[in-house]
């Protein structure tokens, strides 16, 4: 009969507008949990953001007194061998990596890309660092300071590492190490 088609029709016609409202409330609730989200992680990244900062202008400072160290020490300034077999250096190194988790090591390569010195033990091991790309970009002069390298494998640990580096020169300007 037409009255229950007519019931029928309009039944299904409300029932068909609930569910688009319904819809549209969905994805407007939606779009307001992304774009809280999107505010919640823009704060996150800008507070992660300034920690790196903090820890990296940290461990810089730690890097410029190792260098005006060895500057005040090396002798002949252009030099670092004799830091092979002197552990002063590698003293020096591992007691400024205390109290300071952001910072797994502190390493001295020569001009010819050769470890001299690191806190992690003496005597220091034989580690050939002239094909890295950190020590390849500090050895070209001009070189921005302080270099950040992009994340690689650490060849004493095995770990992924980021290094912070800058340059050690002698009173003439000429590279003696990293």
């Amino acid at each position: 009969s037409r009255p229950v088609q007519a019931a029928l029709a309009t039944g299904a016609v409300v029932l068909a507008l609930v569910a688009i409202g319904a819809a549209l409330l969905i994805a407007e609730a939606r779009q307001r949990e992304i774009k809280s989200a999107k505010v919640a992680l823009l704060n996150l990244n800008g507070l992660a953001a300034q920690g790196v900062g903090r820890a990296l202008e940290s461990i810089d400072l730690v890097l410029q007194t190792v260098v005006e160290d060895i500057r005040e020490n090396a002798n002949p300034p252009s030099s670092l061998d004799r830091y092979r077999v002197d552990n002063s250096l590698h003293e020096t190194l591992r007691s400024r990596v205390v109290g300071l988790p952001q910072l797994a090591a502190l390493s001295v390569i020569d001009r010819n890309g050769r470890l001299v010195a690191y806190s992690r033990g003496y005597p220091t091991p034989e580690i050939d660092l002239s094909d890295r790309p950190h020590f390849r970009k500090l050895a070209q002069d001009g070189a921005p300071e302080p270099f950040l390298s992009e994340p690689l494998r650490n060849r004493t640990t095995g770990e992924w590492s980021i290094y912070l580096g800058r340059r050690i020169v002698d009173p003439a300007g000429a590279l003696t190490g990293i």
